[in-house]
């Protein structure tokens, strides 16, 4: 196991199964508020989880054979029942968050660039450190080891979207400005971001993995 390689399959499987399940999503979800947009959302919803289900479990399954983890099958059930759960929660809070600060106009008066880092940075954090945390019981880490490497690689993969969402913003790619719904700026600084932060997180993760034993059990 090694730091590249902790990249590349995070990225490959997590952030892969990410884009697959939302791309499809996108084609089957009908906008609107009728009875069959809400029934194709709800499809949508499911094909998307059912995508990043598959890509964690194959995440963990992989992470395992490589650490040499005694149950492989134990760690791909925890690589399935991490990110995509948690990541499609985020999702809803978020979309809930939104409503309320942007559309709604409550609470304090924020420009949109600015609540959408208030509240998109946290939320990777939250997303990153939540999934590693369960991989490592999936792992059979110590409990204290698991809370050092999900802790590590939430700030890791926070650290790289804000890097992503502040680089954007200063080269013309500001959320919320008079172009940015033509050019799709939000969707295109998440996307990098969440890219961004899936390198960062999966480096860390593999640099830590290499360096401990996950044989040892809590």
């Amino acid at each position: 196991m090694t730091p590249l390689s902790g990249a590349l399959l995070t990225t490959g499987y997590l952030f892969g199964g990410f884009v697959i399940g939302v791309g499809i999503g996108g084609v089957v979800g009908t906008p609107g508020h009728s009875p069959l947009a809400l029934t194709r959302d709800v499809a949508a919803g499911a094909i998307a989880l059912t995508c990043m289900i598959v890509g964690g479990a194959r995440w963990g399954r992989e992470l395992a054979l490589r650490v040499d983890a005694p149950d492989v099958r134990r760690a791909s059930r925890a690589g399935a029942l991490s990110f995509g759960p948690i990541a499609i929660a985020a999702g809803l809070v978020l979309t809930v968050a939104e409503g309320i600060f942007v559309q709604e106009q409550r609470g304090p008066a924020l420009p949109i660039h600015v609540v959408y880092g208030f509240l998109f940075v946290p939320a990777v954090f939250i997303v990153a450190s939540s999934t590693v945390l369960v991989l490592g019981g999936g792992l059979r880490m110590q409990a204290s080891k698991r809370r050092r490497l999900a802790l590590a690689c939430g700030i890791a993969a926070a650290a790289a979207h804000l890097m992503v969402y502040q680089t954007m913003d200063k080269v013309g790619w500001r959320i919320g400005a008079p172009d940015a719904a033509r050019r799709a700026t939000m969707l295109v600084v998440t996307s990098l971001g969440a890219l961004a932060a899936a390198l960062a997180g999966g480096t860390v993760l593999g640099y830590f993995l290499s360096s401990m034993d996950p044989q040892e059990t809590a």
